[in-house]
């Protein structure tokens, strides 16, 4: 985890947007397939869901993606 947000902030410096690396739309749907893979097993247990709160938030996702 700690390598890929470090090509996260890596890219976001580099690509000339400031710190937004995606859009809402684009992590809104980075959160919804999270949440895809998540239930594939048939259920979200609430540690599937802490995770996937801690990676949107490490990307600096708006709390409503």
């Amino acid at each position: 985890m700690e390598l890929a947000m470090s090509q996260v902030r890596c890219r976001t410096a580099l690509n000339g947007h400031g710190t937004e690396l995606f859009t809402t739309e684009q992590a809104a749907h980075f959160v919804e397939s999270m949440h895809a893979v998540a239930a594939a097993d048939g259920e979200i247990s609430e540690e599937e869901v802490a995770e996937i709160r801690v990676v949107a938030e490490e990307l600096g996702f708006p709390q409503s993606a």
